[in-house]
């Protein structure tokens, strides 16, 4: 927050009354004003000048300006105060790391949904996703930056509490990687997760647990007063599948074309095995989302069923629910 404003007086010398004006500069200029821009003062009667500073936008450091009273219409003098700003940053504390569907810890997979926990870890005022010159999601947002190793990562969302980025696709390969915010300039500490092949999870409808985020055939939600028709087809969304092929760009919003998970992926609705019907990444959204659409077995008990997807060895949360008919 800005700091009060200061003032400064100015007095006239001699018997009369002196015209002066007033200027303030700064580098970077924007941050230093005085006010008001012009005006007289005599010895007996000082003016007094205002001075107040903005510091939005700066980054923490510190900051020298000038302020420049200068005589007019015919009077002389002169004089310059030296304004030091010092701007200082909360040192971000990065707390936890988790799946951004299923909101569960653990090792995390290239393109991957993240949730990022802390304090002092972006601005106040939430700020969603930005769009870069060349059309993907911006690695910089509101100040913040989140690297994996030394590679920034696309941000979706940044608050001072939570961080929403996507794990980038070059942690392929590695066993671990170790990720820091950087807010305003300032490091956080650094925590090293595991990189595993594939993470996934399903996204729900609230906080990766309960009612999954279903659409049911006419594109509906599906909801316990909505069910799903056993042998119609359903339609949910996953993170955390991994490489695809064509390989995945970070940030990268997902063509109408068909990009697919390179491991094998298998969908249980209540235990049983679900025919896929389609498994690829998600049209319109940032590479790291997979749309699935698939049938409901008509063996299934009707009411409410467990949903999972299994890309290669893995699985997703166990606690996911859809309705059945």
């Amino acid at each position: 927050s800005a700091p009060a404003a200061q003032t400064i007086q100015v007095t006239g010398a001699g018997s009369g009354t002196a015209t002066f004006t007033a200027s303030a500069t700064s580098t970077p200029s924007g941050w230093l004003s005085v006010s008001p821009a012009s005006g007289s003062a005599a010895s007996g009667s000082p003016a007094t000048l205002t001075v107040s500073v903005n510091p939005s936008g700066l980054g923490a450091g510190t900051y020298t300006g000038t302020v420049s009273v200068a005589a007019a219409s015919g009077t002389s003098g002169s004089g310059t105060v030296t304004v030091t700003l010092i701007v200082t940053a909360p040192t971000p504390a990065l707390n936890t790391v988790v799946n951004g569907a299923s909101f569960l810890g653990g090792s995390i997979s290239p393109g991957e949904f993240i949730t990022l926990g802390g304090t002092s870890i972006g601005p106040l005022t939430p700020l969603g996703p930005a769009i870069g010159t060349n059309g993907n999601i911006t690695n910089t947002q509101g100040n913040v930056q989140v690297f994996f190793n030394s590679t920034p990562a696309p941000l979706t969302y940044v608050s001072s509490t939570q961080i929403n980025c996507v794990v980038p696709y070059e942690v392929s390969g590695l066993s671990s990687v170790n990720i820091q915010v950087k807010y305003l300039g300032v490091a956080s500490n650094t925590m090293t997760v595991g990189v595993v092949s594939s993470a996934p999870g399903i996204f729900s409808v609230s906080g990766g647990t309960g009612q999954g985020a279903v659409l049911n055939q006419n594109n509906t939600l599906n909801t316990s007063g909505n069910p799903a028709v056993k042998g119609s087809i359903i339609q949910f969304f996953v993170t955390g599948e991994g490489n695809t092929s064509p390989g995945g760009v970070d940030g990268a919003v997902t063509p109408n074309t068909t990009t697919t998970p390179q491991l094998p992926i298998a969908v249980k609705i209540g235990g049983v095995p679900a025919s896929i019907v389609f498994a690829a990444e998600a049209p319109g959204i940032i590479a790291g989302v997979m749309q699935v659409n698939a049938m409901i077995p008509s063996t299934v008990t009707s009411g409410t069923n467990t949903l999972t997807i299994t890309v290669g060895s893995a699985s997703s949360q166990a606690n996911l629910t859809i309705a059945v008919q």
